[in-house]
């Protein structure tokens, strides 16, 4: 007996303990609201890789945008509305001959594989052309054998595209500057009740601010450009070597008058070539200037 007793002792002890850790029922439970409805803090969450090594993580624990666009949607999943920012589809041009130029101002010359210009100023337009879309394509080869200050004073070298240009005094211009101040600017001159130039001079222009914008790369003797200006509804938008580098909003002006599409530069010489989205007008001619 006494030596069961002496082995009964540990476990009596343990029992004991143990039995001191348990609730009793005559015992209120915690008054305290946050304690026994305390849990445990959620783990935090686990960053996977998707499927595309190229879709970056999101670090918040959610998917990232990216990487919910390489995620395949659910079958049965209906489709959400299309973005407002969607992809713009551009225009398709065809590439316009030396022929269809009307040239009010200076003088073209076409050459074997491109169009030449190498004057003070030079101002032209497509012949029959109804378009609200141009594209340049342009070889800067330095200044002009002539040179001719704008009416401002300023010698300003520069190339770009003509919209809606009914004539001198009402047209919309997409210029890259050259030199002094290189750059895209973009202006409406609007005269209404003038239509050349010994009419209106240098009046009625319009300076426009973009809604967006990129800067462009300077343009150096010998290198090679792209400028295309294209008009959907009241909205511009520019791209220089095929990046969109302006998108604003035309005031109302510019569509007080409408005409061809053409091309104008100032104080350089240029190699070029012009498109256009139409197809050749064959009984289109150049009116009187």
């Amino acid at each position: 007996m006494h030596l069961a007793a002496a082995r009964l002792l540990p476990l009596c002890a343990v029992l004991f303990s143990c039995a001191g850790t348990l609730p009793r029922a005559d015992v209120a439970p915690s008054l305290d609201p946050v304690g026994p409805l305390r849990t445990p803090p959620p783990a935090a969450p686990m960053l996977e890789r998707t499927a595309s090594a190229s879709a970056p993580l999101s670090f918040t624990g959610r998917p990232s945008p990216q990487a919910a666009a390489v995620a395949a949607p659910s079958a049965g999943a209906a489709a959400g509305p299309p973005r407002a920012h969607a992809h713009h589809v551009p225009t398709t041009v065809r590439p316009v001959a030396a022929s269809e130029l009307c040239v009010s101002s200076g003088h073209v010359n076409p050459l074997a594989s491109h169009l030449h210009v190498d004057s003070g100023g030079m101002r032209a337009v497509i012949a029959g052309d109804v378009s609200n879309a141009a594209e340049l394509d342009f070889t800067y080869r330095g200044p002009s054998m002539e040179t001719a200050p704008l009416a401002s004073g300023e010698l300003r070298r520069q190339i770009g595209l003509k919209l809606r240009a009914r004539d001198s005094c009402n047209v919309v211009y997409v210029m890259w500057h050259v030199e002094p101040t290189p750059g895209i600017a973009v202006s409406v001159k609007s005269n209404p009740g003038a239509a050349t130039h010994q009419q209106c001079g240098d009046h009625g222009y319009i300076n426009l601010r973009p809604t967006t914008s990129a800067p462009v790369a300077p343009i150096r003797s010998g290198e090679a450009h792209a400028l295309r200006a294209e008009i959907q509804g009241t909205v511009l938008r520019v791209l220089a070597d095929g990046a969109v580098v302006w998108t604003g909003a035309l005031p109302a002006q510019a569509f007080a008058f409408e005409g061809p599409a053409g091309i104008r530069s100032d104080n350089g010489a240029f190699d070029f070539d012009i498109r256009v989205p139409h197809p050749r007008a064959t009984a289109a001619h150049c009116a009187a200037p």
